[in-house]
């Protein structure tokens, strides 16, 4: 009863928690990401960087949060954030109703209530914690106000800038300072005050104060706190903060972390098909933390792909394996007859490709008021300026160079048009209207202005008014009527506002896998893979299956290209030439076995040149005998492989 009760109370108050939590709070809010906190970070610490002042960075440890929060406290903050008596009372039950149980000699001995805490696993906990954090958040920015801290500032002379003093992710906390003793000591007054007030701990041996430019004075600026000395580049939130445009360093630990699952599994038999399993489904998912706001470089991805390769095909250290398929081929959609495996590069492109769409359609996130106070915005909003300068320290330069990319399958919606620029934008052809009309864009008289200066809607009555600098000529005529019925039978709701829209799929917005899926897709694909990968056999059959489709297998012909000195004969038949082909459709012992299996089905058969042929042609079902049906040629051709190979060794 009480889970029910707790998660009806969590979905209540988690539609009101992004009104009350400071946009500083990046934790268990609507619409808030871990990664806006890291991005934030990296580009504050570029603009001081750049600007070359000193300062400091606090990142604080907090001792086991939730057993220590002080029940009355968190009461209180609920009373200051407006929430009534009941559900204050509600929340008392739920956070006061916990009882715990000790063993002794492994046996659970009576149960006795607790004073303080919030119970770990409960839906309402996090949110709960994160208003006691709130407590913290709005202490830093009165005493920012008062002037008795600074953050850093963020912007230029063009556009007002704007001040960050703390970044918060649950208890994750990074303060950002002056290298000044007296706003050390005041950071010192507001942690004293805090813990006497909310319950919580501040590890001060685990805490670290990172500077920023030339401090000199690090050491004693520390020695107000009570915490540890660091510096640039660090940890936050498990990504790297301070590092380099493009540093290799920072992807050494996952480099690490696949050589040790490696390792791991070098020590066991591994089939191909178990291997391109365990790829996909952890190889490939390592770097995605990383990968979803880095650029990976050139050589890291390189590197990435080489240890991919090199467990799929079973290369190791003592013994090179041929290498059957490119690894182009490998990462190709099944369709294209590849394996589906994750193109590293392209990946890391999707995953940047978020945040592009992010910052169009996310007007009030704390993150883009960032990256527009920084950088500003071209017309509408869309995306930001393009960023000039060194890369520094900063992400957000790196991300929006992928615009023209990701721009590609962009197009908006007109609402009230204020936003959507008339000749620029994609609103309401496949291209923007000065790519498809360029004749009349270059006679418009007003060519960078938006839809709404055009239009005139009077309730469903729509009047475009788009002027000329001559009159048309007659050639001209047939291209303007075209023109104007195009705009005619664009779908305008003024009531509503400007939208993006992600083209693939319109209905459902972007997503990662979408544009992955586009920039990897060459066109539509004539691959059999379907008659390969969903028959009924083992993982290991259908990838040798998938290896013959592809014509790759060690057969003496390809031996040859391959630069082996081997006798070029079929060992089964003695006949000249051993191809791919020949071994599995067309040799005589193999034709025999087709004949037979064929004979059983009652049917005649003429065989195709190719093995990729036969997979193209191998559907439909025989009535019950569906499921036998659909691997009768994973297990003829592997079953005559099995006996070549026996032959041959």
């Amino acid at each position: 009863m009480y889970k029910i009760i707790a998660k009806l109370l969590a979905n209540r108050l988690k539609v009101v928690l992004g009104k009350i939590i400071s946009p500083s709070q990046s934790a268990f809010v609507k619409g808030r990401q871990i990664l806006d906190s890291v991005l934030i970070a990296n580009e504050c610490l570029d603009s001081r960087l750049k600007a070359s002042l000193p300062g400091v960075l606090c990142k604080l440890d907090l001792e086991k949060v939730y057993d220590h929060v002080n029940w009355d406290f968190l009461i209180y903050l609920l009373r200051r954030c407006g929430f009534s008596e009941k559900w204050r009372k509600w929340i008392y039950f739920c956070v006061s109703s916990i009882r715990f149980s000790i063993l002794v000699n492994g046996s659970p001995c009576g149960f006795f209530p607790s004073s303080r805490g919030i119970r770990q696993g409960d839906p309402l906990s996090p949110m709960l914690f994160v208003i006691v954090m709130e407590a913290f958040s709005r202490l830093i920015d009165k005493a920012t106000n008062a002037g008795m801290l600074s953050g850093f500032s963020v912007g230029n002379l063009d556009r007002a800038p704007m001040v960050v003093s703390h970044l918060l992710f649950a208890d994750d906390t990074l303060i950002f300072c002056e290298a000044d003793p007296a706003h050390l000591f005041h950071l010192r007054s507001i942690l004293i005050w805090f813990e006497a007030t909310s319950g919580l701990r501040i590890n001060l041996g685990k805490s670290e104060l990172v500077q920023v430019g030339e401090v000199p004075c690090l050491e004693e600026l520390a020695d107000i706190l009570g915490c540890k000395t660091s510096k640039l580049p660090m940890k936050y939130l498990g990504l790297p903060l301070g590092a380099k445009f493009k540093s290799k360093d920072i992807w050494n630990p996952i480099i690490e972390k696949m050589e040790r699952r490696l390792a791991g599994w070098k020590r066991i038999y591994l089939s191909k098909g178990g291997r391109v399993t365990l790829i996909r489904s952890t190889l490939s998912n390592l770097p995605t933390y990383f990968l979803s706001l880095f650029p990976i470089p050139a050589d890291v991805a390189t590197r990435i792909e080489k240890i991919q390769r090199n467990f799929l095909w079973g290369t190791t250290e003592e013994v090179a394996k041929i290498h059957l398929v490119k690894w182009d081929m490998v990462c190709s959609p099944y369709s294209h007859g590849g394996l589906a495996i994750k193109n590293i590069r392209r990946f890391n492109e999707a995953l940047l490709g978020k945040w592009l769409w992010r910052f169009g359609v996310e007007r009030e996130a704390f993150w883009r008021k960032i990256i527009m106070v920084k950088y500003g915005s071209l017309e509408g909003g869309w995306v930001s300026k393009v960023p000039s300068g060194p890369h520094g320290v900063g992400l957000w330069k790196s991300i929006r160079s992928r615009w023209a990319t990701f721009s590609k399958f962009v197009v908006f919606e007109v609402g009230d048009g204020s936003l959507i620029r008339f000749w620029d934008d994609v609103w309401c052809a496949e291209e923007p209207l000065k790519m498809a009309y360029p004749e009349l864009y270059r006679i418009a008289c007003v060519k960078d202005a938006p839809v709404a200066d055009f239009v005139q809607v009077r309730g469903n009555a729509v009047h475009w008014e788009v002027t000329f600098t001559r009159l048309a000529q007659d050639w001209e005529l047939e291209s303007i009527s075209s023109f104007f019925d195009l705009l005619y039978s664009a779908n305008i709701i003024s009531s509503e506002k400007d939208k993006m829209c992600w083209k693939p799929a319109r209905s459902k917005g972007f997503q990662v896998k979408s544009f992955y899926t586009q920039l990897t897709s060459s066109g539509p694909g004539c691959f059999p893979w379907k008659s390969i990968w969903k028959a009924k056999v083992p993982p290991r059959v259908a990838f040798f299956v998938w290896t013959a489709a592809l014509g790759k297998i060690l057969t003496a012909d390809n031996l040859r290209r391959r630069g082996m000195i081997v006798v070029s004969w079929c060992c089964m038949c003695k006949a000249d030439g051993e191809s791919v082909d020949h071994l599995l459709l067309h040799c005589p012992y193999a034709k025999e076995l087709w004949d037979m299996i064929f004979g059983l089905f009652g049917l005649q058969w003429v065989m195709p040149k190719r093995v990729m042929d036969l997979f193209s042609c191998w559907y439909g079902s025989v009535g019950r005998h569906s499921v036998i049906w659909k691997a009768i040629p994973h297990c003829i051709m592997w079953c005559l492989w099995r006996e070549r190979n026996a032959r041959i060794f």
